[in-house]
């Protein structure tokens, strides 16, 4: 899904997405009606929100496969989809509690009232949309007043929605893969895992199998959480579509939900390629070895980047790993570029962008940035990550060693388990642990 930025007003933003509305494919929904865990009977009355209700497809999904009548508030702000929605209520009206109601309303203005009031539920289902939270905008403004932290909506969603549920209440959501472990939604995982805990998580590997029909490539998620203490553990599952879904595996939760000091990043393990080793128990950076990303941004450097010529500072790209040829580009060598420019010496270099169906994702080369046309020292482009001893170049021996962990199966692994970006982060890497 491509973002957006919201920094419209309120009515504005009920425009836009009215006009990016993706809604939920029947299966999907019943896919997560069932993770709702409603079809025993002896579960308590079912009281269900469903905000950003859209056509209702998971508030009907879920009365299908409820064992007893569930009562339902519908949130939705397009008028036209609201009727809808209240079509959908009256022709089940039997089978609905007497409290079901559709509120054609704000989900973030409502929502902090019913905190406010005591407003619970039993059950919360969401497809969220998914925009990007301007600065400043209206939609930040109204969210920070009620110490929401959120830089997308569908991590406001996921923030109010876990404050609205009743203790022992069920929360199913799909989101972005990205919200495990972006440094973005940090805050909003932190919320969620401070009152609640992950029961189940399914992992589409396919970007293109859920959502095909709107043409929207997005590696996503769903997860079910509990507003209780974190079970033991989690029913994991993972499949490229829902066609070839099959039965969860239940693995520990330490296995997956890593603690506050690692930001409770959430790990996709791959179940279908495991990689045997022993427990990864230091840091993958060798003593001594810094990375950072390349500080050259092409766009704010054109006045100082050329063809390079004798003189010129040599710039190393994304080029070094599809060319023999990696200083092609230069920069002139004056007090502006200064800054940017490393000593002559040996470098590791690892490419950032990294698509999920890239392997390895992890991609690493040596730089030996020494002798001719180096004398005075190299830059690095901003579409690379560099390992470096401080700002100088490594030796020889760490090279080799450093080359090696990056390059590990098992070193992989946790990348993948990871990541939830198109991106290998500074983040990711020390983040990363290889086994003595």
């Amino acid at each position: 899904m491509k973002e957006k930025d919201c920094d419209l007003g309120v009515d504005e933003v009920t425009d836009l997405l009215a006009r990016t509305q993706v809604f939920t494919p029947s299966d999907l929904a019943t896919f997560m009606a069932n993770l709702l865990r409603v079809q025993s009977e002896d579960i308590p009355p079912i009281d269900l929100l469903e905000p950003s209700a859209g056509a209702g497809a998971l508030a009907e999904a879920v009365l299908e496969v409820a064992a007893r009548s569930p009562t339902v508030t519908l949130v939705e702000r397009d008028h036209t989809l609201a009727a809808h929605l209240t079509e959908f209520c009256d022709a089940h009206g039997a089978e609905l509690g007497e409290s079901s109601s559709v509120l054609v309303q704000d989900f973030f203005e409502i929502a902090p009232e019913w905190i406010k009031s005591g407003r619970r539920f039993s059950h919360i289902v969401m497809n969220p949309p998914y925009a990007r939270i301007a600065p400043g905008s209206n939609t930040a403004q109204l969210l920070g007043k009620h110490g929401v932290h959120a830089h997308n909506l569908f991590a406001a969603f996921i923030w109010l929605a876990t404050d609205l549920l009743d203790d022992g209440g069920r929360l199913v959501a799909i989101v972005p893969r990205s919200f495990l472990s972006g440094l973005h939604y940090a805050a909003t995982r932190r919320h969620l895992f401070e009152k609640a805990g992950l029961y189940a998580l399914h992992h589409f590997t396919d970007r293109r199998a859920v959502f095909a029909r709107d043409g929207i490539q997005q590696e996503v998620i769903i997860f079910g959480a509990i507003r209780a203490p974190a079970p033991a553990q989690i029913q994991f599952s993972q499949s490229a579509s829902l066609i070839d879904a099959y039965e969860p595996t239940p693995l520990p939760t330490a296995r997956l939900v890593l603690p506050e000091s690692e930001r409770h990043v959430v790990l996709v393990p791959d179940l279908g390629n495991p990689v045997s080793s022993a427990g990864p128990t230091a840091p993958l950076l060798p003593e001594g070895i810094v990375v950072s990303v390349g500080s050259v941004v092409d766009f704010r450097m054109k006045g100082d980047l050329v063809a390079r010529s004798e003189g010129d500072i040599p710039l190393i790209g994304a080029e070094a790993f599809y060319t023999r040829d990696v200083s092609l580009r230069g920069l002139r060598a004056n007090s502006r570029t200064a800054p940017h420019v490393y000593p002559p010496g040996r470098y590791v270099v690892v490419r950032r962008i990294s698509p999920a169906e890239a392997r390895p994702r992890i991609q690493a080369k040596l730089i030996q940035a020494f002798g001719s046309g180096f004398e005075r020292g190299v830059a690095f482009e901003n579409h690379l990550l560099v390992f470096h001893a401080h700002r100088t170049g490594i030796d020889e021996s760490t090279c080799t060693v450093l080359l090696k962990r990056l390059s590990h199966a098992r070193t992989e692994q946790q990348f993948m388990e990871r990541g939830g970006t198109t991106q290998v982060n500074v983040g990711d890497i020390r983040s990363l642990r290889y086994a003595n």
